[in-house]
Parts: C-alpha cells; structure tokens; sequence
C-alpha cells in the first residue's frame, strides 16, 4: 500500500489511510486526541449550517492535576487521565464524540441535544469522576474535574466554541473546582 499524506486542515479531505488512525489515539487515555476532537466540531458546525441541527460541546479539566501527579507520581496521574476516559466512554451516547485535548483536558461533542440536557450530561461526567477512585499504593484515592459547557450558537466557529467552552470551564476551577459552568 503506498502512503499518502492527509491534509487534515482542507475541506474535504480524504479518510486518512488505515494505518493512520492509530496514531490519533491517545496512547494513555485510549480515545482519540485533538485531531479528532476537531474534525468532529467542523462535522457538527457543518450539519448546523445545512441542517439547522444544534450540538453542545463540553470542555473538562482534571482539578489539582499536577500536584495529584507529584504527590502521587505521575504513574498514578496517567491512571487518572485512564479513570476519566473510561467514566467518559461508559457514559457518553454512541453517536457523541470524546476525545483527550490536552495534558488534563478532556472534549466532548454532544449531538442533538438541548440546554437542559447538556447541563445533565455534564453534571453527569463530573458525579461519575467524583464517585470513582483508583488504588495507589494500597490507598483509594480519586480526582474531581472542573467542567464548562456551552450550546453551539449559529455563528460559532470551531475555535470560538472551544474558548468559550474553555473559559466556562476555568470559571469552573476558580470557583473551587469540581463544579459546571454553563452559558
């Protein structure tokens, strides 16, 4: 098979070939990073200008996370990216996307979903993550995040969404942490 080179960033652009998609997966976490996080707010905003259908994104960032890692080791902190992928995966829709964004940030792309229901489902990340707990040296200890949530808006762009999403979830750590912050 002979390779090509995939410009992910022109409108589109082909399926990467198959072998490439491992390689967009976070070797930790297990869900896929950045790149797929993104082609998954250009789909929506693209599904939102022909079909007029609305999606929410959630922004979510692990509270306290460098400390937990030093106290802990930072073995104990790709453990806690793997506990909050996997409370993601067991709660999420099929059809919704998840992906790592950044060293402790996890996005979410929730399709076909209201105000209301946004502000559950992000509530409902952050119960999970609060509830679970992981064992270091013979010890239970567990993580909370701080997450920000938003309804995509008619003229959102991708980057647009995700600061908006971004500052609500920050607004979130300032306020103490473990908490959602919705607009």
């Amino acid at each position: 098979m002979k390779d090509r080179k995939v410009d992910r960033k022109k409108k589109g652009a082909a399926a990467a070939p198959a072998g490439l998609h491992k390689s967009i997966i976070d070797p930790i976490t297990e869900i896929g990073g950045r790149g797929d996080g993104e082609a998954a707010l250009r789909s929506r905003l693209g599904e939102l200008k022909r079909y007029g259908w609305h999606f929410g994104v959630i922004f979510i960032g692990i509270d306290n996370f460098k400390p937990f890692s030093v106290k802990y080791g930072h073995e104990a902190g790709d453990w806690a990216l793997k506990m909050v992928a996997d409370n993601l995966k067991k709660s999420a829709r099929p059809f919704d996307t998840f992906c790592r964004w950044g060293p402790d940030e996890f996005l979410v792309v929730l399709a076909n979903i209201k105000e209301g229901d946004l502000f559950i489902a992000a509530d409902r990340f952050r119960s999970l993550v609060e509830q679970s707990s992981l064992r270091v040296g013979g010890e239970a200890v567990g993580v909370t995040v701080s997450v920000g949530a938003t309804i995509v808006k008619d003229d959102d762009t991708v980057s647009g969404i995700v600061e908006r999403a971004d500052k609500l979830m920050y607004h979130s750590k300032e306020a103490g942490g473990n908490r959602v912050s919705m607009k």
